[in-house]
């Protein structure tokens, strides 16, 4: 809902100028306070309390102040320990830290990137939500460091690619390391407090979340109580699943909101939540917003995105978030997340397994998406400047701790902490955060809260307790249908695109930087489902990467 940015101490002045970049991130306000040794900016997007005067950084005129990307939903009963009128939870964020230090941190329930700053202790604190929903990077140098809620913020004009986090963020949307995208921009790690001093030495304090609970549906209840009090126009996003029927059914109890979902059919797709959607819709008597699939100027899109993104999702999330900010929404309530922690996808059927098992799905994973994709990254290894591709053919294999060939029995992959910890978070709350800024809408995820994420049913799969516990609010037959999504999409989205796409090939393959090779099967008539994934995905990184180039 909001973007920071500082810098303090000696850093190279092509990054000082940047606070400027997070400006999209929030339209409401913008705000930088500074001095020849430090900078701080935050932009604003006003979910609790648009008539607020209060701005940030926050307090403009103290020695300390902090700076806050998100929401803490308990901030009223944090603010009853604390002996000021608070009317904000930017507020509670400041004055918490101030009067019980960095611990504090660990009490609050939402989802947060922030700041404090002390310029008379000169210490710097930063930190990052448990489940790593709000996004924040951050770069070093030997006498400063420098943050920002986009890693382009910290991008220097002489750094080159980090080759490990581009291939595996580019064939598999996850990374396993800190690395970003560029050599010395590293990703803060989520559930972390850094304490920088003076020296600029750096201390790492990992917090574990409180606020645990032991029922399901009393914890839900609790949670959606509290997330769907804003005092902004909000709405569901009813894909018509399980997970985000659940939500809006019992949601509803607390605050009558419409729902918006996005009709896929109107792709020429032969399977569609959008008739689960309105019978959804119909049984809670609920305004249904029908969002229809438009094709918009891709050059232009992929060029406004902080990072890529060629998961069909990330459009799916355009399409809908875009259309909910015309009519003035600017919460979105999404059932992200049910997926990773309540075991929703196949492969997690193997989490518990044995080493073989969880090799053996991994082996399939790997073919599916990522094998396809690698073909590409070594046939650009040939040119000259074709250094994403210039790295150990076993990256991948090591990433992932599994053998190619023959059994590992040290193997230990639980594919669902992978996806709760790395998939989840670079690729669905990733682009979720992204295209919600943009279109200055913000997206929540009632299922990553602690009171949820941290109950027994992580041990499950097949979203077994959910189902149990949607047979009170949910039909049926949308609790029993099988698995669909916004995946697979790919080949409609090139259709959809498809008098743009040759003229994006074009400028690929005119580069020096890539060849166009793979791009022979955009000529087919016929794709397989692998196919389009790797034409679409690599269509989306290398037109984003040769524009970065180009800057």
């Amino acid at each position: 809902m909001c973007g920071i940015f500082g810098w303090w101490g000696q850093v190279p002045e092509e990054i000082k100028n940047r606070g400027s970049q997070i400006q999209y991130r929030g339209k409401d306000d913008f705000q930088t306070l500074s001095n020849p040794n430090w900078s701080f900016s935050h932009a604003a997007l006003k979910i609790q309390s648009q008539q607020s005067p209060i701005t940030q950084p926050f307090p403009s005129g103290s020695a300390q102040f902090s700076g806050f990307n998100g929401e803490i939903f308990n901030w009223k009963q944090r603010a009853q320990q604390l002996s000021h009128s608070i009317s904000t939870d930017i507020e509670v964020a400041h004055l918490d830290i101030e009067a019980n230090g960095f611990q504090s941190i660990g009490f609050w329930s939402g989802f947060f990137a922030g700041f404090h700053f002390c310029s008379e202790k000169e210490q710097l604190i930063l930190y990052r939500d448990f489940k790593g929903i709000k996004p924040l990077f951050y770069r070093q140098f030997s006498h400063g460091i420098a943050f920002s809620s986009t890693a382009k913020s910290l991008h220097l004009s002489s750094d080159r690619w980090n080759e490990n986090s581009v291939v595996s963020l580019a064939t598999c949307q996850f990374n396993l390391s800190q690395d970003w995208l560029w050599e010395g921009i590293k990703e803060f790690p989520k559930g972390t407090i850094a304490i920088v001093k003076k020296d600029f030495s750096v201390t790492w304090i990992p917090f574990q979340e409180e606020l645990k609970s032991t029922n399901l549906e009393s914890s839900l209840k609790e949670v959606l109580e509290e997330q769907v009090q804003s005092s902004v126009p909000s709405a569901w996003l009813l894909s018509g699943g399980l997970d985000s029927s659940l939500i809006a059914s019992m949601g509803n109890e607390y605050r009558k909101m419409p729902a918006y979902s996005l009709n896929t059919g109107k792709l020429g797709r032969l399977e569609t939540d959008f008739p689960f959607a309105i019978q959804m819709a119909n049984q809670l008597n609920m305004e249904l917003i029908e969002v229809q699939p438009f094709e918009l100027d891709l050059m232009k899109w992929i060029q406004s995105l902080s990072h890529p993104f060629g998961d069909p999702g990330a459009l799916a999330m355009h399409w809908v978030s875009s259309k909910a900010a015309q009519d003035g929404v600017r919460v979105l309530m999404s059932g992200m997340g049910a997926d990773e922690y309540f075991g929703g996808y196949r492969r997690h059927e193997f989490s518990d397994g044995n080493g073989f098992a969880k090799w053996k799905i991994m082996t399939t994973m790997k073919n599916m998406f990522p094998k396809e994709t690698r073909e590409r990254l070594h046939l650009l290894s040939q040119k000259p400047l074709g250094w994403w591709l210039k790295v150990d053919p076993s990256f991948l294999q090591r990433e992932f701790q599994f053998a190619e060939k023959g059994f590992d029995s040290g193997l230990e992959i639980d594919m669902k902490k992978m996806d709760q910890n790395f998939y989840l978070v670079h690729n669905g709350l990733f682009y979720s955060d992204e295209i919600g800024m943009q279109n200055q809408v913000e997206i929540r995820v009632p299922y990553l809260d602690p009171r949820i994420t941290g109950l027994k049913p992580n041990s499950f799969y097949n979203k077994i307790e959910l189902r149990v516990l949607a047979r009170k609010y949910v039909p049926m037959d949308i609790i029993e249908r099988e698995k669909t999504g916004f995946g697979c999409m790919e080949e409609q989205l090139i259709l959809l695109h498809q008098n743009q796409i040759p003229e994006i090939i074009a400028q690929i393959e005119q580069s020096d930087l890539f060849g166009g090779e793979c791009y022979q099967l955009f000529l087919k008539k016929k794709r397989t489902e692998v196919e389009s994934r790797r034409l679409w995905n690599l269509l989306i990184w290398e037109f984003w990467m040769i524009q970065k180039i180009k800057d």
